[in-house]
């Protein structure tokens, strides 16, 4: 299921893909999104209601012909949430937003074989510094003459 005898790629790590591209996606949008609102939050605060038929009832059903939404708010680079059903309420900056959204796009800003390059050759036997194969000679490696140390030959 995961991969064939030969080396293929599985199935599985295929959907992974795939889905790891759509959240990749979603959160490159998001990213824009959020820093056209942080632009536009300083240059024109808005404020937009979100309504919703019926509000909360004293038993925590819905009762019709009466508001329930929420206030959005945006100015000065914050964005605010307010429930107008509730005293409660949700500040936030939109540096915050733009962190959140921007971890998983920033994965792709460093390449994945400079991050790693090192322990996959120490596990697959090669030298860490040039990539000789040292399965015949574990303390040295005769490419570049690099000692490996007890802690990488495990």
């Amino acid at each position: 299921m995961w991969g064939g005898a030969d080396g293929e790629r599985g199935t599985m790590s295929r959907y992974f893909r795939k889905a790891y591209n759509v959240i990749l996606v979603v959160s490159l949008l998001l990213l824009a999104a959020t820093c056209v609102l942080w632009i536009w939050s300083y240059n024109t605060p808005w404020t937009r209601s979100i309504l919703l038929a019926g509000r909360h009832g004293p038993n925590g059903g819905i009762e019709d012909e009466t508001e329930m939404g929420w206030n959005v708010t945006s100015s000065r680079g914050v964005l605010h949430f307010e429930p107008s059903y509730s005293f409660y309420y949700w500040d936030t900056p939109y540096w915050k937003l733009f962190v959140l959204w921007f971890v998983l796009p920033a994965r792709h800003l460093i390449p994945g074989h400079l991050l790693n390059r090192r322990e996959r050759r120490i596990s697959s036997g090669l030298c860490p510094n040039c990539g000789y194969d040292l399965r015949a000679t574990r303390d040295r490696c005769p490419e570049c003459g690099a000692t490996s140390t007890p802690k990488e030959l495990v």
